[in-house]
């Protein structure tokens, strides 16, 4: 920069995510932020910002991280937001198994287990199904006639149940379902 030109004004990029699972993104221009320290060489002190933007914030229980992935962690988190679907496996377990190739083979649950899915959700015919589907087929039968869905504070969530999802005689992967529950980021066991 020439000695005539002004001054570098620096966007701060702000993401606030709510216990409501809310988030609100922005950006806040330099020159907005009353400051009662000059700019430096980088801009405000992180200090100044946060205060002007969450002045309720005790910033003494913050801590400066003393890592150097900390920008690169940031733009992850910047770039994923929060998912209002989420997909769910549930496994039968029968008394005296261990194996998970033991579990995936189970092709009915017992009395106890049906009663343990509706407290999760609501059994629901695939064919048709117009709310999160989580992978399953709603035009065919080939991921089975049922599943079990619920929403849960904006959250739709879709369960795949070992005992829902089609069964192959003679086959101890049961590939077909492990590909669903498989990828799932959570299962019940």
């Amino acid at each position: 920069m020439g000695s005539n030109q002004s001054k570098e004004k620096y966007q701060y990029r702000i993401i606030v995510r709510t216990s409501n699972l809310i988030v609100l993104r922005g950006s806040i221009p330099e020159d907005s932020i009353p400051a009662t320290t000059k700019p430096g060489s980088r801009g405000l002190p992180a200090k100044n910002v946060l205060e002007f933007v969450a002045g309720e914030l005790q910033l003494s229980c913050l801590r400066l991280a003393q890592t150097g992935k900390v920008p690169e962690r940031l733009l992850s988190l910047d770039e994923e937001g929060l998912s209002s679907r989420n997909r769910i496996g549930v496994m039968y377990c029968k008394e005296g198994q261990s194996s998970e190739d033991e579990m995936y083979g189970n092709e009915h649950g017992s009395e106890a287990f049906e009663h343990f899915l509706t407290m999760l959700g609501e059994k629901v015919v695939l064919k048709g199904f117009q709310g999160y589907r989580a992978q399953l087929d709603t035009k065919g039968d080939s991921t089975g006639t049922h599943s079990v869905f619920t929403t849960f504070h904006r959250l739709e969530i879709m369960f795949h149940v070992s005992t829902l999802l089609p069964y192959t005689p003679n086959n101890d992967q049961q590939v077909l379902r492990k590909r669903h529950i498989g990828n799932d980021i959570v299962t019940i066991v």
